[in-house]
């Protein structure tokens, strides 16, 4: 038979343990939660042969400065389906051959599948190029080894914005009827560094988000592939010309008349899922 201080006691040590275990799991839940309760979303950055190391660079410090944390994700990650717990994959520019030669036809089946299930993917230029069903680059078609996320062609580069070498600040429309451009200015200037553009089917289930002025074509696209959201676009948002958070100088004598970072917030907001704050 307990006493009466054996009773107290009893009761204290049930008391502790229970608010042990409420402190564990608050702490728990913290550690894996966002800066607004969130899970943590994860995004990986390709970084094989053909994804630009600046412009890698210059990436990590943009989903950081959403407030993201960035692995990188090589061939072989995807050609083992090693995709790290990842909400989001980056393709960054570059160049589309090695992508093609280095990310076997199962390591693209490996990517299709993942992104079916839920996983978001963004791709800039090369990027974007390589998620299209098809590619049409200097008059010719370039169909290998692509990823087919999005019924559009790619086509590139685009002579109405080349100054000569490629390089230039491209201005662009932006969709405000679109989800993702709804809260941004009508326009945009984005760096176009041999940027293509979208030609898209009538009957494709694909959003504009914004246009080229020069020609009137897509610029920026949005579509669902099974579960997950795929955003691409042609020219470069990830720069920041008149700013040093990008960790580049290549470009700052350009001006792109205002940040092109929350747009791009808005795009991957919008493939995770996720409300913004005003």
């Amino acid at each position: 038979m307990k006493t009466k201080n054996g009773m107290i006691l009893f009761w204290l040590v049930i008391l502790l343990g229970t608010i042990t275990g409420l402190t564990f799991a608050q702490s728990s839940t913290q550690t894996s939660a966002g800066s607004r309760g969130e899970h943590v979303r994860i995004i990986g950055i390709y970084s094989g042969n053909g994804a630009d190391p600046y412009l890698r660079a210059i990436a990590h410090r943009m989903f950081a400065w959403m407030g993201f944390e960035t692995v990188s994700l090589s061939a072989d990650d995807l050609n083992r389906g090693n995709f790290k717990s990842v909400s989001l994959i980056y393709f960054p520019g570059g160049s589309t051959p090695p992508f093609r030669r280095e990310i076997t036809e199962t390591g693209r089946g490996n990517l299709r599948a993942y992104i079916r299930q839920g996983c978001a993917y963004v791709g800039t230029c090369a990027g974007a190029l390589i998620a299209c069903e098809k590619n049409i680059w200097q008059n010719r078609p370039d169909d290998y080894g692509l990823f087919v996320l999005v019924p559009a062609i790619g086509i590139g580069p685009i002579p109405e914005i080349d100054d000569g070498d490629g390089i230039t600040m491209a201005r662009l429309t932006v969709n405000r009827d679109s989800e993702i451009g709804a809260k941004h200015p009508e326009t945009a200037v984005v760096l176009s560094i041999n940027s293509p553009y979208f030609e898209i089917g009538e009957a494709a289930s694909v959003s504009i988000i914004a246009t080229y002025d020069a020609i009137r074509q897509p610029a920026y696209i949005a579509a669902a592939y099974g579960e997950g959201k795929v955003f691409l676009t042609g020219p470069h948002p990830e720069f920041e010309e008149d700013s040093p958070r990008d960790g580049n100088a290549y470009f700052d004598g350009f001006d792109d008349e205002g940040s092109d970072w929350p747009l791009m917030k808005s795009a991957v907001y919008w493939c995770l899922g996720l409300d913004e704050l005003e």
